[in-house]
């Protein structure tokens, strides 16, 4: 005859089933089994225990692939993409003091001490008779220190425009009308325009708009209007 101690040893004694251990003594805590129809009031109380359900461990976050593992995506700007620089534009130099740059002549120390040059010569063409002179000089160090001594003296009340006496420059006489103020500045193409020649003789005035957005752009400073 077994006795209750007996009973009770042999009752903690049973096999372990997992799934009956865990489905009937932790998650239902005596409900009956799933494989029983539930009623509503019993499925109500095993929603209600559903808190005690044993939860995964917490995952890390997920880790950034390789960078030789990463998937291919496409880019319009990669990071270490070689910007391509435009070439600048090139010209054949019309004038021995002029440079392979647009509107760009050499600087008066190269040309004074490296290319010799002393006279500055362009053509003028008289706007009457269209008389032309083609040799019309000058004396390159004598002009540009008259010129640069006229910047200095009303640069400041410049604003960046050119003052009165450029826009309305006095031109030279005509020889063969005899006409005052006549000879004009000969401007060709704008890749052919005697800018050096223009700027000794004062005679800016004489190019028209389009000629000084064109110097303007070359020369990288702001477009005029």
């Amino acid at each position: 005859m077994m006795n209750h101690d007996d009973e009770a040893s042999s009752s903690s004694l049973r096999p372990f089933n997992p799934p009956t251990f865990f489905h009937s003594d932790i998650l239902y805590h005596g409900l009956p089994p799933p494989t029983t129809a539930l009623s509503y009031q019993e499925q109500d109380m095993v929603n209600a225990s559903s808190w005690l359900t044993l939860s995964p461990p917490p995952q890390p976050p997920p880790q950034p692939l390789p960078f030789e593992n990463r998937p291919l995506t496409p880019s319009l700007s990669p990071p270490n993409a070689t910007k391509v620089l435009e070439t600048p534009p090139t010209i054949q130099p019309p004038f021995p003091w002029a440079t392979l740059k647009p509107a760009t002549v050499h600087t008066i120390n190269h040309l004074l001490y490296h290319l010799n040059i002393n006279t500055i010569s362009g053509t003028l063409e008289c706007k009457s008779c269209k008389f032309q002179q083609t040799d019309f000089r000058f004396d390159l160090h004598e002009k540009f220190e008259k010129v640069s001594n006229f910047i200095k003296e009303n640069k400041s009340g410049m604003f960046e425009r050119a003052p009165d006496a450029w826009m309305k420059p006095v031109l030279p006489n005509c020889e063969s009308c005899r006409k005052k103020s006549t000879m004009h500045p000969l401007i060709g193409k704008e890749e052919e325009i005697n800018w050096l020649f223009l700027f000794l003789g004062e005679m800016i005035g004489c190019c028209n708009l389009e000629h000084l957005k064109y110097f303007c752009k070359h020369a990288n400073i702001h477009r005029t209007e």
